[in-house]
């Protein structure tokens, strides 16, 4: 959808640099866990999910991050394990400082309200003009239709004799 944040572009911007940190497939279920994410097989590849269910290829968001280059760095794939120890992390992140992926509208810096005011004019401007030419065109096609009427009219040329 336009306007709205990607899962893509979000983990780009929140959690990219965390995840290459990770030195094992733990740390990286623990670091996407933090985010409200997790990783998952699927196909051929790998996908980080949201637990909103928006997914997105694991090798989209960072070369570094297809299935080869993390077997590569981290080993055979492991899923994740629920462990004590997993939701003893957690608990160590504050919910009000956990970020987790909404889809939200894109922050534009951009202020368009001046931009927007201006088209509003010209729409304006330019919707007057054509009334004003719809106008001229219908005073020239009645007075055409006039003309043509008086020289047609038998009655006016009896008269002028």
């Amino acid at each position: 959808m336009r306007g709205i944040e990607s899962l893509l572009g979000w983990i780009r911007r929140e959690c990219l640099d965390d995840i290459k940190q990770a030195d094992t497939w733990q740390d990286l279920h623990q670091v996407l866990h933090n985010y409200g994410l997790e990783i998952k097989e699927r196909g051929n590849g790998l996908v980080f999910a949201s637990s909103n269910g928006v997914a997105v290829k694991a090798s989209s968001v960072d070369r570094s991050l297809s299935t080869p280059n993390l077997i590569k760095r981290l080993g055979d794939f492991e899923p994740a394990l629920n462990t004590a120890q997993t939701n003893t992390q957690s608990a160590k992140t504050p919910k009000s400082k956990a970020k987790h992926y909404q889809p939200r509208p894109l922050q534009n810096n951009v202020d368009t309200s001046g931009l927007y005011e201006r088209y509003q004019q010209q729409q304006a401007n330019a919707s007057s003009w054509r009334k004003e030419q719809w106008l001229k065109l219908r005073e020239q096609r009645d007075l055409l239709i006039e003309r043509t009427n008086r020289k047609q009219d038998p009655n006016e040329e009896l008269s002028n004799m």
